[in-house]
């Protein structure tokens, strides 16, 4: 909700470097942001005014943390698969995530980083 509606960009959702100069155009373009949401530009978000980044970050992850609990997808009583779960999803969505818990299936990212890089490392904190 930060963000304004995205339907502008059309395919260039992603992260695709073809993408690069037209998201990049519409990050930078104020009348995008969604000030009632805490950020009324990127420099306001950069600048992380009234804790919007990780007022976002919180709602993204709990997000997915209900996604993946209403499938049976992680174990609430295991905090590390709870924390690698929801770390392999930001990599590679949920769906993919939920492919990877029940087909053992993955594939890394444009970088070569696997989901269960993220899941090992982030549920390793807890």
């Amino acid at each position: 909700g930060v963000i304004k509606d995205i339907t502008s960009l059309g395919a260039c959702k992603s992260q695709s470097s073809s993408c690069k100069s037209k998201v990049g155009a519409f990050v930078d373009d104020n009348s995008n942001w969604n000030s009632a949401r805490g950020a009324g530009s990127k420099a306001e978000w950069l600048a992380n005014k009234g804790g919007v980044q990780d007022k976002a970050m919180k709602s993204y992850t709990n997000a997915r943390f209900l996604w993946l609990k209403e499938r049976n997808l992680i174990d609430l009583n295991n905090p590390k698969d709870v924390a690698g779960m929801i770390a392999a999803s930001h990599l590679i969505g949920l769906t993919r995530a939920q492919r990877m818990r029940s087909a053992g299936k993955e594939k890394g990212d444009a970088l070569g980083t696997y989901p269960s890089d993220y899941y090992t490392l982030l549920g390793n904190i807890c």
